[in-house]
């Protein structure tokens, strides 16, 4: 009987210990249920960065997403994480390359794969079956777009007060500000109703654009306001309007 006891104890024991084991393992230890790829290219990067693809040694489908392994690190994607699908043209050596947006925690990350059409067929299998079709670029939509702006105040008497330097982001539905990649400010381009593109009559070369959504009026300085106010427009499917406060400046004058 005492024999039975400690059996159990310990069988039971044993189980604790597994169970707890198994919680403290590392998701990087999840085990691979199925490889993907043993050869083509991967770079994981920075929004505003050109990808530097480094040699591809395995790709493989975990529970819940992708682990890439490189020569130089292993990386792993969830599903969940995955806010934009950006498939690219293939080339002509018959390799495909596709970008996932991704965000992780309060960082924008962006993995671009380049595999055979082969290979490239069965990731995107598996992520038809985990992301939603509503997280994937079709045909005509435009490419991700990144612009160099600052955040801004502007007085009731006009004066124009600029913050921090920052990246304005336009990929998929998403209008995001970030600094670097740590996202700051995550705007649905939907919900934008209005921009209003700025000619500075003191400084013609920095534009404003004003930004008009359900709840709240975003203003930023950017050299490519021009640029940056029709782009965000366009995505937004809203009005484009433009003031020139020099024309103003003159009439009151």
């Amino acid at each position: 009987m005492l024999e039975m006891l400690l059996l159990t104890a310990v069988t039971l024991a044993g189980g604790v210990w597994a169970i707890r084991q198994q919680r403290r393992r590392a998701p990087d230890d999840m085990p691979a249920l199925l490889v993907l790829a043993r050869s083509g290219f991967a770079a994981m990067h920075k929004p505003h960065e050109t990808p530097t693809p480094v040699a591809l040694e395995t790709l493989l489908l975990i529970v819940g997403g992708l682990r890439v392994v490189t020569a130089q690190d292993s990386t792993r994607l969830l599903w969940r994480e995955v806010l934009w699908v950006q498939p690219l043209a293939a080339d002509d050596n018959g390799m495909v390359t596709l970008q996932l947006h991704s965000q992780h925690a309060q960082q924008w990350r962006v993995l671009t794969l380049t595999l055979s059409a082969h290979d490239m067929l069965g990731v995107t299998s598996a992520l038809k079956r985990s992301v939603p079709r509503t997280r994937w670029a079709r045909p005509n939509d435009p490419q991700p777009a990144w612009y160099r702006a600052r955040l801004a105040q502007q007085s009731l008497q006009g004066e124009i007060t600029k913050g921090a330097e920052i990246g304005v982001y336009l990929v998929g539905q998403w209008l995001l500000i970030l600094h670097a990649d740590v996202v700051y400010a995550k705007l649905a381009l939907k919900a934008i109703r209005r921009v209003l593109a700025v000619v500075r009559g003191d400084k013609p070369r920095e534009g404003l654009v004003r930004l008009y959504s359900r709840s709240e009026t975003l203003l930023l300085v950017s050299p490519s306001y021009h640029a940056l106010a029709s782009d965000i427009a366009l995505r937004a499917d809203c009005p484009l309007e433009h003031v020139d406060t020099r024309a103003k400046a003159s009439k009151t004058l």
